[in-house]
């Protein structure tokens, strides 16, 4: 009965030390990202350069972009005002009823 109990903590800390190994692994991995990420932030300067504040969810999406296209905070900046510019192309069109009817309004 000893011996079964032995070998059962011989393979118990055989199974630990493999969980070990992978999780070091990947904390090395995500101190890698993390120096990288704190790398560009400095290389752009201010976290907060760019001339207009960002809400959470523009923050959010600014970082999205840094993480999947792998640019700086600047570059994903330029991005998030180009994206801006393409979806308000129109918005004067769709918006002009509404601001002919108040015009209207106050001449009537």
């Amino acid at each position: 009965m000893a011996m079964a109990e032995h070998a059962e903590l011989g393979r118990e800390v055989q199974r630990l030390s493999v969980q070990c190994t992978g999780l070091s692994e990947q904390v090395e991995k995500l101190a890698t990202l993390l120096q990288v990420g704190s790398e560009s932030a400095g290389a752009t300067g201010s976290a907060r350069s760019d001339n207009q504040a960002l809400d959470a969810a523009q923050e959010q999406l600014l970082r999205q972009i840094m993480r999947v296209d792998g640019i700086s905070r600047k570059a994903a900046t330029e991005v998030i005002h180009r994206m801006r510019a393409h979806n308000n192309h129109w918005n004067w069109f769709y918006s002009a009823p509404y601001y002919l009817g108040i015009g209207a309004a106050f001449v009537a």
